[in-house]
């Protein structure tokens, strides 16, 4: 029994949110309340999958963890900076085992859903206060919106949360109109931040309903209504996306795209790696790339792109070790939605919410893909949200095929 388990996941991802719309603000930055905090969000799920958890169903995610913690502890230069990074980097994995052996019905995912929509107001509230207090954060020109200490964790986060919305939906028909609200608001928020990645994964996941999701009349109303909507009161932000896009321009065009920090990381990556043969396969300074790549003369940030970090550090046995998790995991997806097909087609029952799941683990799932491109494997709340909403789906799936088998 997970004692509860399912009313305490909800209280961990508002925490996440409140301690990153505080560092910065009220809690400063580096300081030993930000190492306490870290350490917390690190040990509870460690504490709930040792204590909780059938281990052997998810060794695959336990002996990768356990690999890269290796490669922390004999090729990294700083284990400590290392170390926590890997914490950081474990936490929303871990959440994938305790989600999907907790929301397996449909009372338990209905909570999961209506944390994912009061994150989606928590948003809200911080842009709100943000700009009552002129708290400022990251924007592109003087005119855009504040938005505190929630940019990227952010948007990435509402990217998720919108293409999760026909879901919250389904569990909340009689409050259409508050959440299809709240939903349009939190996209026009991504959409005038103008943060490529967001609006790109936004897209691609609510293509994939559209494309996919047999309701596809519901899912095309939707969008051509948020759309009018934009459209309908542009005057009202016109002036802030105009700054922001002639701010942005330059970094949307072809020719700097290619010139960023960011795409040529990944042959100076490489040519790192070609030094030796240990360095291609296994990487080194694993989670510490800082001060190591940027351009030939500033070497100060971290990697930016996931995929070239994993590849830095862990080398490409560590990088291909983290694809093959990670489509593992889709496999998994789709063995179970083969057999419930089968299942319900003889029975000739039909299961509105396994429909709407079917598509959004896709969605979640290549979405995680797309937002690794622009770097955030370190990020606690938008992977937290991807790996619970994966798990959970999962985890309802293979509880409702149980479930159909003794039909």
């Amino acid at each position: 029994m997970l004692y509860n388990t399912d009313k305490h996941i909800p209280y961990f991802l508002y925490a996440i949110f409140i301690y990153i719309a505080s560092v910065g603000l009220l809690i400063p930055k580096g300081s030993f309340l930000t190492q306490i905090f870290g350490v917390l969000f690190f040990i509870i799920p460690v504490a709930y999958n040792l204590i909780f958890i059938k281990k052997g169903y998810f060794k695959f995610i336990y002996l990768y963890l356990f690999y890269l913690l290796f490669l922390v502890l004999i090729l990294s230069d700083s284990y400590i900076n290392s170390f926590r990074l890997l914490m950081k980097f474990s936490v929303s994995i871990l959440l994938f085992p305790i989600s999907f052996s907790i929301f397996n019905s449909e009372e338990k995912i209905k909570k999961l859903f209506r944390v994912l929509l009061i994150i989606a107001i928590l948003y809200i509230i911080n842009i709100i206060i943000a700009n009552l207090l002129n708290l400022g954060g990251t924007k592109y020109s003087e005119e855009g919106i504040d938005v505190g200490n929630i940019f990227t964790e952010g948007l990435n986060s509402m990217a998720y949360i919108i293409v999760a919305s026909p879901v919250i939906l389904y569990f909340y028909p009689k409050r259409k109109i508050l959440i299809l609200t709240i939903i349009t608001f939190v996209a026009l928020l991504v959409l005038i931040q103008l943060k490529r990645i967001s609006i790109i994964a936004t897209i691609f996941g609510l293509l994939v309903f559209v494309f996919f999701y047999k309701e596809k009349s519901k899912v095309i109303t939707g969008l051509a209504t948020a759309t009018l909507i934009f459209i309908a009161i542009f005057p009202l932000y016109s002036d802030i996306f105009e700054a922001q896009l002639e701010k942005r321009e330059s970094k949307m065009q072809v020719q700097n795209l290619e010139n960023e920090g960011r795409s040529m990381e990944f042959f100076w990556i490489i040519s790192d790696l070609n030094e030796s043969t240990s360095k291609f396969l296994f990487g080194h300074n694993m989670f510490n790339s800082s001060g190591n790549y940027n351009n030939p003369d500033s070497k100060e940030r971290q990697i930016h792109n996931d995929y070239n970090a994993l590849l830095h550090g862990s080398g490409i046995f560590g990088l291909i070790y983290f694809i093959s998790l990670q489509f593992y995991l889709y496999y998994l997806y789709l063995k179970v939605k083969r057999k419930i097909n089968n299942k319900l087609f003889h029975l000739k029952q039909e299961n509105k919410l396994l429909d709407l799941f079917k598509y959004l683990f896709p969605a979640f799932f290549f979405m995680g893909f797309l937002i690794m491109m622009s770097g955030g494997m370190y990020a606690y709340l938008f992977n937290s949200i991807r790996y619970i909403t994966l798990g959970s789906v999962l985890g309802y799936m293979y509880h409702e095929n149980h479930k159909i088998s003794k039909l």
